[in-house]
This record gives structure tokens, sequence and C-alpha cells, in this order.
């Protein structure tokens, strides 16, 4: 009997064209839009409760861009020769909708869990957020500190979320473009529900002196005293990607040249305008990015 192939799928998404990636019955999500394509294909199961012929490695919210996350699909040995990797971009691509893309396809060994990752990495762009005041590079090092290392972070994520919020954060640096701070970057093994959002708020407090440093770090070292910092929206978060040892992607770094920074003179209602244009700006990166890298991974056959 022929042992079965095992597939990573590297894909990318317009987190606002999605209710969330998780699977959810006559609802429009990542999952079940990638599984009901492996239907039509005769390489999966039709999706349902319970049925699924696809795992993804990281789950996001409705909003949430995605520039790389992974889904495993398990196909007979004999189809995978019959396919290769190109044609298994093409025939996903041909058939998704614009907001959704396949930009790379490996195998892996049998067994390969995609949901433990090495580490996984956001972004997010606090410049979008129509009450950002800015921010120098030090300031923002010095409140990115703060969620350094591993803590309870029950104040900053869902109050649904798992009973374990435990979570260790490797780094959290500045989103820098064009020498002006436009967000951070934060990289970890894991992250809870919600929990980068909660962060992204809690800094916009600082920067906007509506909380101290102090109040942030007892959210933070004392988890037991409920304190809730606010949650910023999903539309400047990106789940930038993850490391998984068994795989090689080639990754080249994205061009964020076309990126306005927003200038520090405008109104309020100017400033409201200004975040449509840079949200636009987002949108169509997302789609550049992703053509970028299904070029970087295009195999001839």
């Amino acid at each position: 009997m022929e042992e079965p192939a095992l597939l990573a799928i590297a894909i990318g998404y317009l987190g606002e064209d999605f209710h969330g990636s998780q699977y959810q019955p006559k609802i429009e999500t990542v999952q079940g839009t990638l599984e009901q394509i492996a239907y039509e294909l005769t390489w999966g199961e039709k999706p349902r409760e319970r049925v699924h012929s696809l795992k993804l490695a990281s789950r996001t919210d409705a909003g949430v861009n995605v520039r790389k996350n992974i889904a495993v699909l398990e196909l007979p040995r004999h189809i995978w020769n019959g396919v290769g990797q190109r044609k298994m971009v093409q025939a996903f691509n041909d058939r998704l909708p614009a907001t959704l893309w396949v930009w790379g396809v490996c195998e892996v060994p049998v067994g390969f869990e995609p949901r433990f990752p090495l580490n996984r990495t956001y972004r997010y762009r606090l410049e979008g957020l129509a009450n950002w005041p800015g921010s120098s590079i030090e300031q923002m090092e010095k409140w990115l500190t703060i969620f350094v290392g591993e803590n309870d972070f029950s104040n900053f994520c869902n109050p649904r979320a798992i009973s374990d919020r435990n979570r260790t954060i490797y780094s959290a640096k500045p989103w820098i473009n064009n020498g002006q701070v436009i967000g951070f970057e934060i990289t970890g093994y894991s992250f809870i529900w919600n929990q980068v959002r909660r962060i992204a708020h809690a800094i916009l407090c600082l920067a906007r002196g509506d909380v101290t440093i102090s109040e942030v770090e007892d959210a933070l070292y004392k988890p037991e005293i409920p304190c809730d910092l606010g949650m910023a929206e999903p539309d400047w978060l990106v789940l930038w990607g993850m490391e998984h040892e068994e795989l090689s992607y080639q990754e080249p770094e994205a061009d964020l040249s076309h990126f306005s920074n927003s200038p520090e003179w405008l109104t309020f209602r100017q400033r409201q305008h200004w975040c449509r244009v840079a949200k636009a700006e987002v949108r169509s990166w997302m789609l550049q990015d992703g053509l970028s890298l299904r070029l970087a991974n295009y195999k001839k056959e």
C-alpha cells in the first residue's frame, strides 16, 4: 500500500473578505473556501462540521490580513506525483477568489504538525488608527520591552480564551518605514486570542497619554486583577509569517516602498481620509507581495 503524500500549502489572504480563517457552516471562511475547492478537484471531502480535508497552522479573526499561513492536505501518492507543485498552485489559484491565494506547496514528512511552528510573527500598523499620535523609535522600544518574556496575558486576551494564558514573547520591535515608526513587529511561539490587538491598543493608550507605563505593567504583571485596556481594530494586523523546521520556502523581503507616512499636521477628518488611503495601500501591497512570494516559489516542471 502506497504511503500518502502530506503537503504544506502556503497561503495569503485579505482578512476583510472572510469571516475568519476557521470553518463555519454557510459562512465564507478561508478554510471553508480552500476545502470546497479541494473537494471540487477530488482532493478532499466535501467540507462540513467535523469533516475537514485541511488543517491550518494559525487561526485568524475576520479582518486580519495574512501574508503567510500554512494549510496541510493529505493526498494519495499517485495523485501528488501526477499533479506536482506547479500544477497544484495553479489549480487552486484558478478557482480561488482574488482575495485568497496559494503561493507555495511542498511535501512534508508524515506526522508534520502545522500548529507547532518554531515561532509566529505578527505586525501591526499603528499609524492606521485614526487617533494615533505618533511615537519616536526610542519610546516605542521602551513600551514594547514590557511585553517581552513569559507572562500571563489574562488582561490582554479575549475573556473567552482558553484557561492557559501564559505566553512567551521572543521579541518585539518597532516597525519602521522611511525612518518613521508605523507600528510594531512581535514574535512568539504562540499567541492567545486577541492578544496582539490588545497589546496594540495598550500601546495606543501609552502614546496618547491615556495610561502610564506602570498601569500597563500592572495589567500584565498582576493578571489576577481584571484590567481592560481596550482592543485595536483588526484591519491593521498582519500575520506576517511563521517558521517550521520542515519548510524551506523562498520568502523575499517585503517591499513597502509605496507605503505613505501620515503627515503630522492633519486634522482629525483629514486623518480619517488618510487612513482610508493607508487601508487601500495595505490591500494593494498584500496582493503585490502575494505575487512576489508566488513567483519566488514557482517551479518549472
